[in-house]
C-alpha cells in the first residue's frame, strides 16, 4: 500500500467513526402509558388491541408501548406532572385534563359545541382541529395525538333530573377544571371537584348526589351500583388522546412520530365504531341493572350554556370551531 492510499485508508476509518459517533445506531424507545381507565375497559381494550398493537408492528419492535392502566400511577393530574418531569410518556386522557396549563384545553366542556358525532370528527379532523393542538403543544407543553370521541357525556345521579331546573344547587363530581366548574355552575348546579378514582366512594357515601362522564365511562366503572339514574344530557363531547411531552414528542424520529399518530388514529375509529355500536347496548344494560333512564328537555341547558364564561383564548377557538358549521 503506497502512501497516498494508506492515508485515504486513515482518512475513511476516522470519518467512519466520527459518523458512527454522531448518528448511532437506533435504539429501542418504550412508551410507557398510564390511563385512567381500568383494565379490561373500553379505552383499555382500545390501547392494548389497536395502539400498541400497530405502533410495535409499524416499528418493527423498535418502539415498545407499557401500560399502566387503573391509575396505578396516581391521579390524571399527578400522571401529567409525570410526563412534564420525564418521568412518564404518555397519558390517554381527555384534552380537558391539561386545562391547568392552559385554557384552550376547555374546548372540551364547551357546552353543546357540536350538533352530533359527525360534527365532531368534522371538526377535529379539520386544519382548524389541527392547529389548536399545535397552539395547545406550544403553550401548555403537552401534545396531543389522535383527538378520539368516546361519546357526549352525560349525567348518573341519585337525583332525578329531567329540566335544567333540576340540578338546581345539586353536589355534582366534576373533575377539577375550570371550564368543567363554570358551565355547572352556569347550569345552576354546584360543582363539586373530586378525583376520578374517588368518585365511585363519593357517590356510595352521599358527598355528592351525581357526576358526569360519557355512557361507556358510567357502565366501564359500575356507576350503576351507585346511582339510580342516567340522564342523557350529552352536553359537550369527550375528547381523548395520547398525551405526550411535546419536547420528547420532537426528539423522536419522523417515522416514529408517524407510526404514533397512525395508531393513535386508528384507536380513534376505532372508538368511534364501538361508540357507534355499542352506546345504546350499554344503557340498555345499565336500565336492566336498575337504572331508570331520562332523556331530559335539554333546552334549558342549551340556554344556559351560552352564559358560560370563557377566557379570551378559548373564546377565539370556539369562535373557529363554530365557523366551521
Amino acid at each position: 500500500m503506497n502512501l497516498f492510499t494508506a492515508k485515504t485508508a486513515s482518512l475513511v476509518v476516522a470519518m467512519a467513526l466520527v459518523l458512527a459517533c454522531c448518528h448511532p445506531a437506533r435504539a429501542g424507545t418504550e412508551v410507557r402509558m398510564a390511563l385512567t381507565d381500568p383494565a379490561g375497559s373500553t379505552v383499555y381494550r382500545a390501547i392494548s388491541e389497536v395502539f400498541k398493537k400497530r405502533v410495535e408492528a409499524l416499528t418493527n419492535g423498535q418502539v415498545t408501548v407499557t401500560l399502566f392502566p387503573g391509575s396505578q400511577l396516581g391521579t390524571y393530574k399527578e400522571e401529567l406532572e409525570q410526563i412534564r418531569a420525564g418521568a412518564l410518556t404518555s397519558l390517554y386522557e381527555s384534552i380537558g385534563t391539561i386545562g391547568p396549563w392552559d385554557p384552550i384545553a376547555g374546548i372540551e366542556s364547551v357546552p353543546y359545541l357540536y350538533k352530533d358525532e359527525l360534527d365532531f370528527f368534522k371538526k377535529w379532523r379539520s386544519p382548524v382541529g389541527q392547529q389548536l393542538l399545535d397552539q395547545l403543544a406550544k403553550d401548555s407543553g403537552f401534545r396531543l395525538v389522535g383527538p378520539a370521541f368516546r361519546g357526549f357525556r352525560v349525567m348518573s345521579a341519585n337525583q332525578k333530573v329531567e329540566k335544567v331546573q333540576d340540578v338546581s344547587g345539586m353536589k355534582l363530581r366534576v373533575p377539577a377544571i375550570k371550564i368543567y366548574m363554570d358551565t355547572w355552575k352556569a347550569f345552576g348546579a354546584n360543582p363539586t371537584p373530586i378525583a376520578f378514582e374517588e368518585v365511585f366512594t363519593a357517590l356510595q357515601q352521599g358527598v355528592v348526589m351525581g357526576q358526569e362522564n360519557p355512557v361507556s365511562v358510567i357502565y366501564d366503572n359500575h356507576f350503576d351500583e351507585v346511582c339510580k339514574y342516567l340522564i342523557l344530557t350529552n352536553h359537550a363531547a369527550e375528547t381523548v388522546g395520547v398525551i405526550f411531552n411535546d419536547n420528547w414528542w420532537q426528539k423522536q424520529s419522523p417515522e416514529d412520530r408517524q407510526a404514533i399518530e397512525t395508531a393513535a388514529a386508528a384507536v380513534s375509529d376505532w372508538l368511534r365504531d364501538f361508540t357507534d355500536q355499542n352506546e345504546a347496548r350499554q344503557i340498555d344494560r345499565l336500565r336492566a341493572k336498575g337504572m331508570t333512564v331520562i332523556k331530559p328537555d335539554i333546552s334549558g341547558f342549551v340556554t344556559r350554556g351560552k352564559n358560560v364564561p370563557l377566557d379570551p383564548k378559548l373564546e377565539v377557538w370556539v369562535k373557529r370551531f363554530e365557523a366551521l358549521d
